[in-house]
């Protein structure tokens, strides 16, 4: 079986996903002699293998993947509008898929505008689907029993461009917030990017407005900020220095336990750049004090936190690892980028033509040692994520060394110090006529010591 770091599949990519293990999951196709089809394969010692198995989609062209946390389920958004299910029996050497049947179908069935992004909680019990109309829903799963509806005269200003659950209280997942602490759970929040440049964050439990993140206007004279709203409160931060004219178009919640919301700003001229927002979950705690949809009573904004330059080109797609230390980045000329999530966002790897236009999805293998891109040249790329980079990056980002260390270190430096001055006195002390006793009796009398023949 043929294989290597970067396989072509026969057909524009457009959806992944890359569970536990070495099976990898792509959607796509386009039609005019392309199949619209599911691809399976498998990645061996960092190398793609041609693929194992397919389904055929007929006409419809999945354009997005999310996997049911339970591996046994896919969930398709199709290019002709509504979802699609399929049941997976992946215990023999080759994935066999199965289309659902009975109620569930049919509720399914009901769908038919055109889904351009969708999430999955993290549990598996939560579905939400943005479209490209500008509605948001959120479907209790598989009883598909709607939790937040905003359609109809509800609907948001825009087409929803990405969208994500927050994290549950307690997550499994390690990163650099310690285990001993209190996780801040924000899985009652989804937070969505619409093709206006805009953020927005909703309580879906409560069926309330959280938030609005949205770029200062040039007309407005805040070019250079940023402007952070409820419907009782509006702040305004700077932009850092050489950040202007942003649209925020990605996101994901930080894996790390600390309840912080990932955004990409994209410019055209500037690149893209990845932002930190703290604050999300006091914005929902705030909420939490009556059982009436309200937000009279918020008394905190997400504030930003850091924001750093991590390409030339804008970010098409990005990703969150599942171990919450690293983020990964695809651009609109076919790069990707890998870096820390914590700190100054240290590089860990780079490739400027991953693929030979842009990137349309990417993701992390369940360890975190490998990195999955695809593209709509039908090709995909494993890039390896090694210990090597690793450490690099985080010697250049100050994160290997703790800060007892650092304490450590300067202690001893210090006491280095001392003893390099303290022989260059004996030194000098010598070459004026001094004797070692005269110098050690000299020493206990400056440090409130008696001589021995004193004792």
């Amino acid at each position: 079986m043929s294989k290597g770091k970067t396989f072509k599949y026969g057909m524009p990519i457009y959806g992944l996903h890359w569970p536990e293990g070495n099976t990898i999951y792509l959607c796509g196709g386009g039609g005019m002699g392309i199949k619209n089809r599911l691809v399976c394969a498998s990645v061996q010692d960092g190398h793609l293998t041609d693929q194992t198995a397919e389904y055929l989609f007929g006409e419809n062209c999945p354009m997005r993947l999310n996997m049911l946390p339970s591996n046994k389920s896919i969930v398709f958004a199709m290019g002709q509008g509504g979802i699609k299910r399929l049941d997976i029996d992946a215990q023999g050497r080759v994935p066999k898929f199965t289309e659902i049947t009975g109620d569930l179908q049919m509720r399914i069935s009901d769908i038919k505008a055109e889904v351009k992004c969708m999430s999955v909680r993290e549990d598996g019990g939560y579905l939400c689907l943005g479209f490209i109309t500008g509605e948001l829903i959120v479907y209790e799963w598989p009883s598909f029993k709607v939790k937040l509806d905003l359609s109809g005269d509800k609907k948001l200003a825009d087409g929803v461009r990405d969208v994500d659950f927050g994290c549950l209280n307690g997550s499994s997942v390690t990163g650099s917030v310690s285990s001993a602490e209190p996780r801040k759970g924000c899985g009652h929040i989804v937070a969505v990017t619409l093709d206006n440049g805009t953020c927005e964050l909703w309580d879906w439990e409560k069926n309330s407005f959280l938030c609005r993140i949205e770029p200062g206007k040039l007309k407005q004279n805040l070019e250079k900020s940023i402007i952070i709203s409820s419907e009782s409160k509006t702040v305004i931060q700077k932009l850092p220095s050489g950040i202007e004219r942003i649209q925020i178009s990605k996101l994901r919640f930080a894996r790390d336990g600390s309840g912080d919301l990932f955004t990409i700003f994209n410019t055209a001229q500037l690149g893209g750049h990845v932002a930190r927002w703290g604050g999300i979950h006091a914005l929902s705690s705030a909420n939490t004090s009556t059982a009436a949809p309200s937000t009279s009573h918020q008394s905190s904004l997400p504030s930003l936190l850091a924001c750093k330059k991590v390409s030339e080109h804008p970010c098409t797609c990005f990703e969150v690892s599942r171990t919450g230390n690293l983020l990964a980045f695809g651009t609109s000329e076919g790069g990707v980028v890998v870096t820390l999530a914590v700190r100054s966002y240290a590089l860990v790897r780079k490739l400027l033509k991953a693929h030979m236009v842009f990137t349309t999805g990417i993701t992390f293998s369940s360890d975190s040692k490998y990195v999955l891109s695809v593209s709509a040249d039908a090709s995909a790329r494993v890039t390896e994520i090694s210990n090597m980079s690793l450490n690099a990056a985080a010697k250049r980002d100050g994160a290997k060394i703790p800060g007892w260390a650092r304490h450590l270190q300067g202690a001893m430096l210090l006491i280095l110090l001392l003893l390099v001055v303290g022989l260059q006195v004996v030194r000098v002390l010598k070459q004026r006529g001094m004797s070692n006793g005269e110098i050690e009796a000299m020493v206990r009398r400056l440090v409130g010591l008696n001589a021995k023949d004193e004792l």
